[in-house]
């Protein structure tokens, strides 16, 4: 069994500052209520750089921020973990409003929650921590996938043949991008009441995965579809956790591009 220990020891929750205070005010006393620190930054450099302290439980970042976009941070941090082989802390998007377009976006785009209200629910703060406590040692995307070898193996036998390197970084850039589409969809599907909609989509990523060799992949995408019977938290978990694998097998296709055709 693993040692979670190391969990009882995150009690800091580092909130990316953004122009509107009003949402900050309300998370924090939230947060407090559970037993956690409040750390507010406005320097975006030495954000990123404390959400790898191991002390940190959460990153809030806001949905709008000057000259930023939540989503540009979140591409930021993504570069940090990437250059450094590493996870940072869960992150979770905040603004005033947070639509189901808004929301769909964000979990595709790997975000763990997105909480929209100035007076953020009881219950939404609770199922956003439990998510970051439960769901961090899954989310690390830049080490290879499990099924690295039939990923390979699926390969063209000659990679240097041609445009090898460039085939592989295109599939990587399709199946990245493909499969980001494809989350969002089914989770607008999902949040618009249309199951078989949604469970198209998770049909089409399935058989992407599939065609991949990411066994993986596909058994996640299999446990999206089996979660549309249950209730939205279920979903969006199931969501985040094909999203942190999509990103390994997307780095597994990069790095082996790489290996074959060095920069």
């Amino acid at each position: 069994m693993r040692d979670l220990g190391w969990l009882a020891a995150q009690r800091v929750v580092v909130v990316i500052d953004g122009d509107d205070a009003a949402p900050w005010r309300d998370l924090s006393t939230g947060f407090r209520e559970q037993g956690l620190q409040t750390e507010i930054a406005a320097d975006l450099d030495a954000a990123i750089a404390r959400i790898f302290d191991p002390d940190v439980l959460l990153t809030c970042v806001p949905l709008d921020a000057p000259g930023w976009s939540g989503f540009d941070i979140l591409s930021l941090i993504r570069s940090h973990e990437q250059s450094r082989s590493r996870t940072s802390a869960p992150a979770v998007v905040m603004g005033r409003r947070c639509c189901p377009g808004t929301r769909a976006r964000a979990l595709a785009a790997g975000f763990i929650s997105c909480l929209g209200a100035v007076s953020v629910r009881p219950y939404q703060l609770d199922e956003t921590l439990s998510r970051a406590r439960t769901l961090r040692l899954d989310l690390h995307r830049y080490t290879h996938s499990d099924d690295r070898e039939s990923i390979i193996g699926r390969l063209p036998d000659d990679p240097r043949a041609g445009e090898g390197r460039d085939v592989l970084l295109g599939l990587a850039l399709a199946m990245g991008s493909g499969g980001i589409d494809l989350l969002q969809r089914s989770l607008m599907a999902v949040y618009q009441g249309k199951a078989q909609d949604a469970l198209g989509a998770t049909g089409q990523l399935g058989a992407i995965a599939r065609g991949t060799g990411a066994s993986r992949l596909a058994i996640l995408s299999d446990a999206m579809a089996a979660s549309l019977d249950g209730g939205i938290d279920s979903i969006e978990r199931s969501v985040i956790l094909f999203r942190a694998e999509l990103d390994r097998v997307v780095h597994t296709l990069r790095e082996q591009a790489l290996q074959f055709f060095p920069s």
